[in-house]
């Protein structure tokens, strides 16, 4: 998800010649960037990743909601479609065209939908990864948790392209779908994006977690966070002391 412009699949190919890959970005038409990748293994489907309302887990679109012609039920992909590896990289565009509902809540959505889908279709031990951003914000923080219960989990970050954004891969392998764990979790993000996409055009409920709920998931993982988020941060540090909009007084 998020193929576009494709050079982790040309990555890919060269590896492995015959892997056969199902890409999924926004059309060029919409804001989306050009696919320069082309070949015979590569299906692609030039969709709206936040449109498949079908793919999560929605029947009927409520005829009031400001997007129902664009929002579909029609799944994209078989319930037994499975996949070794699924790449989770789409992010909003900012040349997209968005309702003013969509705002708000698009990276959030986007996210959510791209966590199910992948759950959804990925095999018994096969990998994900997924793009992410500060290993230290909390919803960052709470999703790279989630993982660690079905799945192991490490990070990366280029040391050139993007090194001083704050942005990484998560990469998940032995993954566990069908646990008691990674089915509560899958259930809870489809309810999550369901919610805010119903939501569309009321006011944003809160989403900062409690102290409580902080404490917790710094008891239960926060050992670990620092462990997997400091070669990110160090990555990111030596790459903004040397850039060039740095001032030294």
């Amino acid at each position: 998800m998020g193929i576009a412009p494709g050079g982790f699949s040309a990555s890919i190919l060269n590896q492995h010649p015959s892997t056969m890959i199902k890409g999924i970005t926004l059309p060029p038409t919409e804001g989306g960037y050009a696919v320069m990748l082309h070949h015979d293994n590569v299906h692609l489907e030039l969709r709206d990743i936040n449109m498949l309302a079908g793919d999560l887990g929605m029947s009927e679109i409520p005829h009031t909601h400001p997007e129902a012609k664009c929002l579909t039920t029609q799944r994209l992909l078989r319930p037994g479609e499975k996949y070794d590896l699924v790449l989770c990289g789409h992010h909003p565009s900012r040349n997209q065209e968005r309702h003013a509902w969509r705002e708000n809540s698009e990276a959030k959505r986007l996210t959510l939908a791209q966590l199910v889908i992948a759950m959804e279709h990925v095999k018994h031990n096969g990998s994900i990864v997924v793009l992410l951003h500060r290993p230290e914000a909390i919803h960052t923080a709470s999703t790279m948790c989630l993982f660690s219960r079905f799945s192991s989990i490490s990070v990366f970050k280029p040391r050139r392209a993007h090194a001083k954004r704050s942005s990484f891969y998560m990469v998940a392998q032995r993954v566990r779908p069908c646990s008691e764990a990674a089915i509560r979790t899958t259930r809870t993000w489809k309810d999550e994006w369901q919610a805010a996409t119903l939501r569309a055009g009321d006011a944003e409920e809160s989403e900062d977690p409690t102290c409580v709920e902080v404490q917790m998931l710094l008891g239960e993982f926060g050992d670990e966070l620092v462990r997997l988020g400091s070669p990110v941060w160090s990555i990111q540090e030596q790459a903004l002391q040397r850039a060039p909009f740095i001032k030294r007084w």
